[in-house]
């Protein structure tokens, strides 16, 4: 089984639609559909996420989405931590990545997109396959120069 087979085997659609909000996510929804310009952004801010993503722009939403994730689980180590992963809705084992910024950063990786990827959903990876997947970015873009 190569490196793609393994991350994608592991990855799960995420259902949006089934998912509980946090409060702090159904307030900063509230508020967001309140407001006709914050609506658009955010609209648009999510398509934006879900078409293209150049290799730096993956690197930085990879590496930003590995980082919450550690945070949460250095929280997860008390109880005062775990009620605010509770109340942000942090997660610990796993990470959202959209399917276009998997799909992107699986072939500046050089490795084989299949074409079935659902690249206008969001996916959850495991932590361990995230973090994995952010080394060998940082180590790319290393390799090609790119400030990490």
């Amino acid at each position: 089984m190569n490196r793609t087979e393994t991350i994608l085997s592991r990855a799960e659609r995420l259902d949006r639609a089934k998912q509980i909000g946090s409060w702090t996510s159904v307030v900063t929804k509230a508020v967001r559909d309140s407001n006709p310009a914050l609506r658009f952004g955010a609209s648009f801010a999510e398509l934006a996420d879900k078409l293209y993503m150049s290799p730096a722009h993956c690197l930085l939403y990879v590496a930003r989405r590995v980082a919450d994730g550690r945070q949460a689980r250095a929280r997860n180590r008390w109880v005062g931590g775990r009620f605010y992963n509770w109340l942000t809705g942090s997660e610990t084992e796993y990470v959202v990545l959209s399917g276009a910024v998997l799909g992107n950063s699986l072939k500046w990786l050089d490795q084989v997109v299949p074409d079935g990827l659902p690249r206008g959903v969001d996916l959850k990876l495991p932590f361990e396959i995230a973090e994995a997947l952010d080394t060998e970015l940082r180590a790319k873009a290393k390799a090609e120069g790119m400030t990490v």
